[in-house]
């Protein structure tokens, strides 16, 4: 029954390490991607920080962060189709 439990304790706490590395890689991914389209992470002005908040990105309108996704992914927006009159 020990030798059961310690096994299942060692496989646990392998799940663990390996769900904390892909957290780790992910986070810096992110990070990385986030830098490149919107800058080094700032900190908040005083009257907006307390102990909780960490830096954050300065996030740009919805306008601005989609052109931004779109010239990272190399998406090319057409223009608009002008509306064609009956003949």
């Amino acid at each position: 029954m020990n030798a059961t439990r310690a096994q299942l304790q060692s496989i646990t706490k392998m799940q663990i390490q390996m769900m904390d590395h892909m957290m780790h890689v992910w986070e810096e991914q992110i990070g990385k991607a986030c830098t490149q389209m919107f800058g080094r992470k700032q900190r908040l002005v005083p009257k907006e920080w307390n102990e909780r908040r960490s830096p954050a990105y300065d996030v740009p309108t919805a306008e601005a962060w989609q052109e931004r996704l779109d010239a990272r992914f190399g998406i090319q927006k057409k223009p608009p189709e002008s509306p064609k009159s009956p003949k």
